[in-house]
């Protein structure tokens, strides 16, 4: 009789924990470039230091650039920061970088930049370096130490956090970790050939990889069964503390069997970025790692101004948002509160976007009081601007207190502007307008040259008392125009017009020495004075100082005016 059937035991090929992300090109990630996931690193990097310090914003930045440092020098610093950062230029399935006996890094790798933040007497910090290889750049990123509620998860899992309840803390947090690696891994794997069968030592592979403590995150592609669907990111844990031999391999074991590396710490390598980019792109999502050379605010406000070529860049809490506010051409980095998507748009219809426009048009309105090279460079973006939500959209200066600021301002703009269309500086006062069918003639009259401008630009300008509007500009001409007392006819005039303005003395109403197409007559409220233009002459009469026929037209105009008719 035969005996008992045994059965084989099966056992999983992979049981390591493991998470699947997103599937390939979703939509969270199409705001996403390269400096804009490096940006999740780096705010990973020093996002503990602001909630240690408890303050929002934080830029402290220490910069060492071996770009720029020639000779034996550079090779000694940027051979002391190998070393140092030894201890994070590891991944579980390639050597970025390949040491000598002495430690020294291979001639074939160099060290580009560093860029750390740390607390001064405190062991926080958050180090960022960007080395140059044979084949790909490589970004390594470290902070330490983490956040006490950190684990594997806060880093593995969609929507983990440990910041979500912390004020101090910069961003949407849960899963800008994931958004980043997932389209670094996409970019990769998709611009760099795939190395065919085991790596040599001297073939760094192409990839991402990140450690929290002793643990480590592998990213793989996960196939769909379904079709149609697109493959999917996954991370397996390989957990470092369960065989020392892991450690052994990943270059993590001392000299006297301790571990070269801390479980409060978290690392990240990226290997395959752009060799032809420069750090100055890689690290542009981050205010404040490569300071502009123009910047501005004034004491007490919540927004940095500053200048940056070609396009604009509007930055909450020192991070690059792509979209939702769109900039004409002076930049803004917003340290007030904003609510963000998924994939970083800011939300454009909420309580917070209303703060927003009062803190801009506050803070604009103090900068063109008190910062005049800002307020040229405001002065311009206004008046190309044409967007809803820019500066023009918002401003609404609060009186005309600091219009000669204003008028300074504007003036120095608009200068640059005709400069800039004609090749030649104006001979004549400037003056903006922006009807297309305002009377033209009247700017020339007036010894001024019309410069067009949008209605906003134009309203801001009026509002903030800048310039008046051209026919308002005329009656306070006409005002101060020279007195005609012995002008033949005025004495009838004068009782004439007692007859509707019986409160004006007679010595109040005068003839001036204006002839110009507009206005004819004015009134000062402020010093009870009614001024009359020049007459003009009559068909019967070319003089006017011969005869009295222009009496008739000067008091029909008068009787048109806005404040005749609002005293009868």
């Amino acid at each position: 009789m035969p005996g008992p059937i045994k059965l084989k035991t099966w056992v999983p090929r992979n049981t390591k924990p493991a998470w699947d992300w997103k599937a390939k090109k979703s939509k969270e990630l199409q705001y996403f470039d390269a400096p804009f996931a490096i940006k999740e690193y780096v705010q990973n990097c020093v996002g503990q230091i602001p909630k240690d310090l408890q303050k929002r914003a934080w830029s402290d930045w220490n910069r060492e650039d071996f770009r720029f440092i020639q000779g034996q020098n550079a090779r000694g610093k940027a051979d002391s920061q190998t070393v140092a950062y030894r201890v994070i230029s590891w991944s579980p399935d390639w050597t970025p970088w390949r040491f000598s006996e002495t430690g020294r890094v291979a001639s074939s790798v160099h060290p580009f930049c560093r860029y750390s933040g740390s607390i001064q007497d405190q062991p926080l910090s958050g180090d960022c370096l960007l080395v140059d290889g044979p084949r790909y750049e490589r970004a390594h990123f470290c902070n330490n130490p983490l956040d006490t509620n950190a684990t594997f998860t806060s880093f593995a899992v969609d929507g983990e956090s440990t910041s979500k309840d912390n004020t101090w803390a910069v961003g949407e947090k849960g899963n800008g970790f994931i958004l980043a690696t997932q389209f670094l891994a996409e970019t990769i794997d998709k611009k760099m050939p795939a190395v065919q069968g085991k790596p040599s030592v001297d073939v760094v592979q192409a990839g991402i990889s990140f450690r929290v403590g002793y643990q480590i995150g592998e990213l793989k592609w996960k196939t769909s069964r379904r079709v149609g669907t697109a493959d999917s990111l996954r991370v397996i844990l390989d957990d470092l503390t369960a065989a020392q031999k892991q450690r052994i391999k990943h270059g993590l074991e001392g000299a006297d069997n301790k571990s070269l590396v801390q479980p409060d710490e978290a690392c990240i390598v990226v290997i395959g970025l752009d060799v032809t980019a420069a750090p100055e792109y890689f690290f542009s999502a981050i205010y404040g790692i490569m300071p502009p050379a123009r910047e501005w605010r004034h004491p007490g406000g919540n927004i940095q101004f500053f200048m940056v070529n070609p396009d604009p860049k509007f930055y909450h809490r020192d991070q690059w948002v792509r979209g939702g506010i769109r900039l004409n051409r002076v930049s803004i980095n917003y340290h007030g509160n904003l609510n963000l998507t998924s994939d970083r748009v800011m939300v454009l219809s909420d309580r917070r976007m209303a703060q927003y426009r009062v803190d801009v048009c506050n803070n604009v309105d103090h900068a063109f009081r008190t910062l005049p090279d800002l307020a040229i460079e405001l002065a311009l973006d206004i008046l190309t601007d044409d967007h809803s939500n820019a500066i023009a959209g918002i401003l609404v200066p609060r009186d005309k207190a600091g219009a000669a600021h204003y008028r300074v301002a504007f003036e120095a703009a608009l200068q640059q502007r005709v400069i800039s269309c004609t090749g030649a500086a104006p001979t004549l006062p400037l003056h903006p307008y922006a009807q297309p069918d305002e009377t033209l003639t009247l700017f020339t009259e007036l010894g001024l040259i019309a410069v067009q401008v949008s209605y906003k630009a134009r309203e801001i300008i009026h509002q903030s008392g800048a310039y008046a509007p051209i026919k308002e500009y005329a009656r306070s001409i006409l005002l101060a125009a020279p007195r005609l007392d012995n002008f033949p006819g005025l004495n009838r005039l004068r009782a004439a017009l007692k007859l509707v303005l019986p409160e004006v003395p007679s010595q109040s109403i005068t003839l001036r020495q204006y002839d110009k197409v507009y206005p004819t007559v004015a009134w000062d409220d402020k010093n009870k004075l009614f001024a009359l233009a020049l007459p003009k002459p009559c068909e019967e009469h070319p003089q006017p100082t011969q005869s009295v026929c222009w009496i008739g037209p000067v008091l029909h105009d008068s009787a048109r005016s806005n404040f005749l008719r609002s005293s009868s």
